[in-house]
């Protein structure tokens, strides 16, 4: 055997000690001339570098590991929670937050990661970091992003002036009213709350629903609306009375009168009235006219017919006195009562003879405008 092999023997023996001491976890040096070389190591100026195929796989699951993550352009900074475990990092940020364009700051063991530290990513949705070696293996992380809700109000709440609004409901809205002018008379309990008014039509019918989502996003409120009924246009249908007919009780008669009938839709008891109220003496048109409790109404009509047929009465005036013959007479005459043409005189006829002795008959007549004649009226003057 040569010198040369006998060298060679020793070196790979010596290796293969040091190997075996490494895997075990022992740091081992050993000293060679710089001009010796072996394959998978090298042995510079006599110390050898050791190879990273004797490492331990946990070693090298450290070389590749995300150490830190965090958002510094955030105040404050937001720093991320990494499993291990999982591989997974996790980061909440304030509420309002970008997500779209957000620059991570990272740390690594490894060679390099991709994406890069610093460069802006969307984090709408979960985003996969990879950290690499040299030699091409890799560990994939996933960093995923929220939003901090905690702290975001829960108000469902909303207010109106013109509409009655409970805990579930919206009340007394005018029939046909539009979705807008609906939507305009509402005001938010809180700035941030979203509404969905996918339930409402145009224009608004009761049934429809105002669905008011709260800033955080989770709790909501169902408003059921009710809409007034369709406004009443419907008149009355009114019938009038046949013709009455009623004897004067003065110049103007106020009877009273059989009423109209009237029958609404909506309305059991519409109010019927009646102009004029009072009569004269002849035939008068009644205008009868039902309003129901929409201010729908209508009008229909019959005559009232008033008779005078109550002669007057006569009443002497004064006390009749007795003359003496020669004296003088002085008729004082009578009053003639109507109850439509009120007093009115008498029409006496006769003389009295004051210088003849004797009982003289004055009689005293009338008759009112409907010619109606009074029972005629005496007055026996003496002369004596």
């Amino acid at each position: 055997m040569s010198k040369g092999e006998n060298v060679k023997k020793i070196l790979i023996l010596i290796l293969s000690i040091g190997l075996i001491f490494s895997l075990a976890g022992i740091s081992t040096q050993a000293y060679y001339s710089d001009l010796e070389t072996s394959t998978g190591n090298t042995l510079t100026a006599g110390v050898w570098e050791e190879p990273e195929e004797a490492l331990g796989s946990a070693s090298l699951e450290n070389l590749k590991a995300i150490t830190a993550f965090s958002f510094q352009e955030l105040t404050p900074a937001v720093i991320g929670k990494i499993s291990e475990d999982t591989r997974t990092i996790s980061l909440m940020v304030p509420f309002g937050t970008d997500v779209t364009s957000l620059i991570p700051t990272i740390t690594i063991n490894g060679d390099s990661v991709d994406p890069a530290s610093g460069l802006a990513q969307d984090f709408t949705n979960p985003v996969s970091y990879q950290v690499s070696l040299p030699d091409s293996s890799t560990q994939i992380y996933i960093a995923a992003v929220t939003t901090d809700k905690e702290s975001l109000s829960t108000v469902t709440s909303i207010v109106s002036g013109s509409y009655i609004i409970t805990d579930n409901s919206i009340s007394d809205v005018p029939f046909e009213t539009s979705k807008t002018d609906f939507l305009g008379k509402l005001t938010k309990g809180q700035d941030d709350q979203t509404w969905d008014d996918t339930g409402i039509s145009d224009p608004v019918v009761s049934d429809d629903s105002l669905v008011v989502i709260a800033q955080d996003g989770i709790t909501t409120a169902n408003y059921i609306i009710t809409v007034d009924d369709a406004p009443d246009t419907e008149a009355p249908i009114i019938i009038a009375p046949a013709d009455q007919a009623f004897e004067a009780t003065g110049p103007e008669t106020a009877p009273a009168l059989i009423e109209a009938t009237a029958v609404d839709l909506i309305d059991p008891n519409p109010v019927i009235t009646y102009t004029p109220d009072s009569f004269p003496v002849g035939v008068t048109v009644v205008i009868w006219t039902a309003t129901d409790a929409s201010g729908n109404s209508s009008s229909a009509s019959s005559n009232v017919r008033i008779t005078d047929t109550t002669a007057p009465l006569i009443t002497l005036n004064g006390i009749t006195p007795e003359i003496e013959i020669g004296g003088s007479y002085t008729e004082l005459g009578a009053t003639a009562a109507d109850v439509v043409d009120g007093k009115f005189p008498a029409i006496p006829s006769g003389a009295v003879d004051t210088n003849t002795a004797g009982s003289y008959i004055i009689t005293y007549a009338a008759a009112d405008s409907a010619g109606n004649n009074a029972i005629e009226v005496t007055r026996t003057v003496i002369v004596k």
